[in-house]
């Protein structure tokens, strides 16, 4: 488990580093280029799942429903903890976002994605919980789903480069082994 976390962070610290402008910007030219309006709906409503405005109440919502003492307070606390620790990441490395973006309330900066980092998170650990109680890994895969969706969605939506949602991904599975750690 700990060379998983060393060796993750290693991995997406390279890639903060060395950002590759001209493929992230070719990318998300190409990806807005193929947008429709449904498409755009459809889109907007997965970002919305990985964003505070969900992921909050639905983490402290996880207080109530969840019945293990740990999981009842470990989901929103490092839920919590991982959005702070993405502002504290997308200070420090302060890279602009995209001017491609289809809607306008994205702001500050765009590496790492925290819809993709906090997102990932959220959902992973609500599946480690249900793995933890019911013993079967299915519960990954709608979370792994849900998760490359929320991250492609700000790609789509043109708020963030391909290199900031691998990185939000990428960090936000460093949290959940950190998270699971904990356990």
């Amino acid at each position: 488990m700990l060379i998983l976390i060393v060796i993750s962070s290693i991995f997406f610290i390279l890639t903060a580093l060395s950002f590759t402008n001209n493929l992230d910007t070719e990318m998300v030219i190409y990806i807005s280029k193929k947008r429709t309006q449904s498409l755009n709906a459809i889109m907007s409503f997965v970002s919305f799942l990985g964003s505070i405005y969900f992921v909050a109440p639905a983490s402290v919502l996880s207080m109530f429903v969840v019945s293990d003492s740990l999981f009842k307070y470990l989901i929103p606390f490092s839920t919590m903890l991982t959005w702070i620790f993405n502002f504290f990441l997308k200070l420090s490395i302060s890279r602009k976002r995209p001017s491609y973006s289809i809607i306008s309330k994205a702001s500050g900066f765009s590496f790492p994605s925290g819809h993709s980092m906090v997102g990932s998170f959220f959902f992973l650990i609500i599946a480690y919980y249900m793995y933890s109680k019911y013993a079967t890994l299915l519960y990954f895969i709608p979370s792994s789903i849900l998760s490359f969706l929320i991250a492609f969605s700000r790609i789509y939506l043109g708020v963030h480069y391909p290199s900031d949602v691998l990185a939000g991904l990428g960090f936000g599975t460093l949290c959940l082994y950190l998270a699971i750690l904990l356990t």
